[in-house]
C-alpha cells in the first residue's frame, strides 16, 4: 500500500527512500535548531509535534490522529528512536534494573 503523500510518489521503494532521507534531515534540524525543547514531554501534543516536524513535508496526516489503520515495519516509536539513534543524538532507552540479585547480560537475566 502506497501512502498518500505530498510528493505524489507512487512507488513504495522511492517513497521509503524519500521518507528516510527527509525524516533524518528533519530529526537533525529538530535538535540543531533547539525546537526539541518545545516538545511537551509525556503528552500527546509532544508526540504530535515531533511527528508533524519529521513527516509534515511528506504526509498530510503528519501530527494528526488518523482514523485509518495501515501496517508499517515496527511501531512508530521504534522507528522514531531508530532515526534519532542513527543521528547519534539519543541513547537507547535504559532497561529497568533487574530485581533480586539478577544482572542483565546480553538481554538475559543471570544470577549474581
Amino acid at each position: 500500500m502506497i501512502l498518500e503523500n505530498k510528493l505524489n510518489i507512487t512507488d513504495q521503494i522511492e517513497l521509503a527512500k524519500a521518507e528516510e532521507k527527509i525524516s533524518k534531515q528533519k530529526a537533525r534540524q529538530l535538535f540543531d535548531s533547539g525546537d526539541i525543547h518545545r516538545v511537551e514531554v509525556g503528552k500527546f501534543a509532544g508526540l504530535s509535534f515531533i511527528h508533524a516536524y519529521l513527516f509534515g513535508e511528506l504526509y498530510p496526516f503528519a501530527g494528526k490522529i488518523r482514523d485509518v489503520s495501515f501496517g508499517r515495519r515496527g511501531s512508530g516509536h521504534q522507528q522514531l528512536w531508530g532515526r534519532l539513534r542513527t543521528l547519534g543524538r539519543v541513547a537507547p532507552p535504559r532497561k529497568k534494573t533487574p530485581r533480586f540479585g539478577m544482572v542483565q547480560s546480553h538481554g538475559r537475566p543471570q544470577k549474581t
